[in-house]
């Protein structure tokens, strides 16, 4: 998870603790009802925190638990399920699965600690291990080079401002360790230094489940949001400053995170009250999600509302219905009119679920 959105998620923990606390004065929320859709468990038992999940052919699902998962776990076409893996450097053991997706039969998991690839056939055997000689989070784009995201190389000693590196999706080779940039951009320069960290803009890469398409949100001129999209090929077919509707920030949720954040940095509230700005709205986005090759998802609510709100985009640029979820679904994957999420209980235990989410205009 990136680390400025990790206040706001250790608020959602605290969010029910503060009196009166509400999200009701949403202005993106007024644009879309809310939408309670329908969804079955997949009959799925789940330990942990769902973090990843891979739709694979014929309905294959494939997931992890937790933020540094060493297995993962495979529900088969015939609803078999197998657990992949285990803690460890060698044949089918991980350290950090940090990309996962299917190609064609075959899953393909990126461990970013020990950099290399692993590729199950039918999600259960292991095919071949591919070392790949540097970070990031990569999946497999044919059988021989791997596409994701491509994080800078910093130089020792240069002076680099916070939230200004380049965000770049690139593709791979690991027979040679040649690369090739199909996507990239710089988030402007920040004008305000005195926005609390979680309230900030931040950039995010994502990759469609086939990682045919990629695209990218970063910090905009004038609260505007760069957004730019490119096939796996190279070929742009999005770049644009979108500015997206205000999203009214909670006055208690603001309170809540300059708590957590004093805590972070063992301040004392009043400090941080001096440094920074109370936000009233945020025009960033908190989350990005690709539907198929058709549709950008943004989400604009911070994670300690009740309610999810979701933009939605046609990859043309065109503004699409917005959705509102419950919280308690964390979309995972979109698949045309099937979600699949963290549905998480009163109690905090998540179930992987399929949700059919009724959408009139997808594909437009």
């Amino acid at each position: 998870m990136h680390p400025i959105a990790s206040v706001l998620v250790r608020v959602a923990a605290l969010s029910s603790l503060v009196p009166g606390f509400t999200s009701t004065d949403s202005i993106a929320r007024s644009l879309s009802p809310l939408t309670v859709p329908a969804c079955d468990t997949l009959a799925i038992p789940v330990s942990g925190l769902i973090t990843l999940v891979a739709i694979g052919p014929n309905g294959a699902i494939a997931w992890t638990e937790g933020s540094r998962a060493t297995e993962m776990r495979v529900r088969g076409t015939s609803g078999e399920l197998q657990t992949i893996g285990r803690d460890g450097g060698g044949p089918g053991e991980f350290r950090t699965i940090s990309a996962l997706g299917w190609r064609h039969d075959t899953l393909w998991a990126y461990d970013n600690r020990l950099r290399r690839a692993q590729g199950f056939v039918r999600g259960t055997t292991l095919l071949r291990a591919v070392p790949i000689s540097r970070s990031g989070n990569f999946l497999a784009r044919d059988d021989t080079s791997f596409i994701g995201s491509l994080p800078e190389v910093v130089t020792p000693g240069r002076p680099v401002e916070i939230g200004s590196s380049p965000l770049t999706v690139g593709i791979i080779v690991p027979a040679t360790g040649a690369t090739h940039t199909i996507l990239s951009i710089t988030p402007a320069k920040s004008t305000d230094v005195s926005v609390l960290p979680g309230f900030s803009p931040f950039g995010i890469i994502r990759g469609s489940l086939d990682a045919s398409l990629w695209c990218i949100t970063a910090r905009g001129a004038d609260d505007a949001t760069q957004l730019a999209c490119s096939t796996s090929a190279g070929r742009e077919v999005l770049h644009q400053q979108a500015h997206l509707v205000p999203h009214a920030v909670p006055a208690a949720l603001w309170d809540s995170s300059v708590s957590v954040f004093a805590e972070q940095m063992h301040v004392p509230v009043g400090e941080v009250l001096k440094q920074f700005a109370r936000s009233r709205t945020v025009t960033a986005a908190f989350d990005l999600l690709i539907n198929g090759r058709s549709e950008i998802w943004l989400l604009r609510s911070p994670p300690a509302e009740a309610t999810a709100t979701w933009e939605r985009m046609a990859i043309s640029g065109s503004r699409l219905t917005p959705i509102s979820l419950p919280r308690r679904l964390q979309l995972r994957a979109l698949n045309g009119d099937i979600a699949y999420a963290a549905d998480t209980d009163a109690d905090g235990l998540q179930a992987l679920v399929r949700c059919r989410l009724g959408l009139r205009d997808h594909g437009e």
